[in-house]
């Protein structure tokens, strides 16, 4: 019978721990590196900011509910950031801030300032416009504010492409092809979005009652669109609070009823015992089950959070950000160890130098993400002779059509899949050409190249396209890759820089480098 209590025992414990465990935390998609990196931002800073950054982190650590000691301000950096103030073991926390203290908006709620911006104006708005606003509303209420601090330490300039203006896009290089207009096409309906809704605003109460000027709008647009941090939605987290107490009551009141009850003796190999376990068990799953449902269907929402978001950017991670919902805080953990001075970054996420620059104002010049995308049916229509009935079987294939209209070139040069969707089209069988069940093996062949002489023609085909294809896109360009090499070195050993233009540097020679890599990459010579 002892050993019977015992297994029993154990096993409610084992169930508890797992219920509690399974509800605990939850991570959201953003990242932590712990490694030096230079020249990644270029965020241009009015040097009249009302608090400095050690000011900041001075606000937080005397705040009792946010905890930062980990990291220190160093004006060495070549731009504004953290570094660690000691030696931060791996796996350590080096922030934790209470998940009230970031400035979120979800998706579909109502008007948090129905007085101002009515229901129907609200609904209407972007996200970024939204949390534009509640950043705006806090900045209003002045030292009033609990983010009075951080709204004071926030930059008041941007290099984001909405503060471009045309010749300065033109130094973008970004006219060759359909990708490369839809992106400049997708610049200027942000400004015209900014500019549209702000005309929206005018006409509501917030205008008069803020005074609103589309300066202060599309500063607060610039900070939401830059400063960003996906973390759970409001609704998840009062799911995980509210099965939290039933969870934890239930492991409660199972061991009362198995070591407190005299009965026990006599019903410990009973129905009501199996029953116990169960229903523990049932509760497990259930926790473990909307844990999963939450991470599977992305319930999350986009934040503003103090401290977090003055840690800078690398393409690189190891660590992430968590919530954790029994104690309702947003933690950075950090993947690595750092040593004192060093810089502590992390990634903004998997982000091509277009979506960093648009919406960030920087360019990572190291970025193991950027990608070049090209649209390989129109190359092959209009320089190979693919089948018609193919070329036709593409166009209404989605799968097809997202490989190679949209195709991307990235450091490991074009993809598996859009190797393959372009081999179906050039082939010459009579085989279904676009059936991506039954392809593992044509997969598994492209993501190494082909050994000399072994190549068919299909195969051949496939090469000369892409090569083809980054051959004419550099060959349009009014700059070599050498070229604006050697203007980057004279731009930035000017006394008095130009951004805009060092910034359009740097994304033209990440843009010349993919197409150089895949010159190398996929000469039809080597086959």
């Amino acid at each position: 019978m002892a050993v019977s209590q015992t297994a029993t025992a154990l096993c409610m414990i084992f169930c508890g721990v797992f219920a509690i465990y399974s509800i605990s935390t939850s991570r959201a998609e953003q990242t932590i590196w712990s490694e030096q990196v230079f020249e990644q931002k270029s965020e241009s800073l009015d040097q009249t900011l009302n608090v400095e950054l050690q000011d900041l982190l001075r606000w937080a650590g005397n705040s009792a509910n946010i905890h930062c000691s980990a990291l220190a301000a160093d004006a060495n950096l070549a731009v504004r950031g953290v570094v660690a103030r000691n030696y931060i073991p791996a796996k350590s926390v080096i922030v934790s801030i209470p998940r009230k203290m970031a400035l979120s908006v979800t998706a579909g709620q109502s008007s948090p300032m129905p007085d101002l911006v009515p229901e129907k104006l609200w609904k209407s708005l972007d996200a970024s416009i939204q949390i534009a606003l509640v950043l705006v509303r806090e900045m209003k209420r002045g030292s009033e504010s609990p983010w009075h601090v951080w709204i004071q330490s926030l930059p008041r300039r941007f290099n984001t492409l909405m503060h471009w203006n045309q010749q300065e896009l033109d130094q973008l290089h970004m006219n060759s092809t359909t990708a490369e207009q839809d992106f400049l096409s997708q610049v200027r309906k942000q400004k015209e979005a900014v500019h549209a809704s702000y005309r929206k605003l005018q006409r509501a109460p917030v205008a008069s009652k803020w005074n609103l000027t589309l300066d202060e709008l599309v500063w607060a647009v610039n900070v939401a669109t830059s400063r960003p941090f996906s973390i759970p939605s409001h609704w998840t987290e009062s799911i995980a609070e509210s099965m939290t107490p039933i969870i934890i009551g239930s492991v409660g009141l199972l061991g009362i009823m198995l070591f407190k009850l005299q009965s026990f003796s006599h019903w410990q190999n009973s129905k009501e015992i199996v029953a116990c376990c169960r229903f523990v068990l049932a509760m497990s799953v259930l926790a473990t089950a909307v844990r999963s449902l939450y991470q599977q269907i992305g319930v999350s929402t986009a934040a503003l959070v103090p401290i977090l978001d003055i840690i800078n950017h690398s393409s690189t991670s190891s660590s992430q950000i968590e919530q954790t919902w029994l104690s309702n805080r947003l933690e950075a953990v950090i993947g690595r160890q750092v040593q004192p001075g060093h810089e502590v970054v992390h990634s903004y996420g998997e982000k091509p130098n277009e979506d960093f620059l648009q919406y960030y104002g920087f360019v990572d010049i190291e970025n193991v993400h950027d990608a070049y995308t090209a649209d390989l049916m129109q190359w092959v229509k209009q320089h190979f002779h693919a089948e018609t009935g193919r070329v036709q079987a593409a166009e209404k294939s989605k799968a097809a059509t997202k490989l190679l209209k949209q195709a991307q070139l990235t450091r490991e040069g074009w993809s598996p899949d859009t190797m393959q969707a372009l081999h179906k089209l050039l082939a010459a069988d009579t085989h279904s050409p676009f059936d991506m069940l039954g392809s593992l093996e044509s997969v598994q062949y492209y993501r190494e190249p082909p050994a000399k002489g072994t190549a068919d023609q299909a195969i051949t085909q496939v090469y000369q396209v892409l090569y083809h294809v980054c051959q004419q896109i550099a060959a349009s360009k009014s700059t070599t890759l050498v070229e604006d090499i050697a203007s980057l070195q004279q731009a930035q050993d000017l006394q008095v820089p130009d951004q805009h233009h060092i910034l359009a540097l740097q994304f033209r020679i990440g843009k010349k480098e993919l197409l150089q890599s895949c010159l190398w990459q996929y000469d039809p010579q080597q086959l």
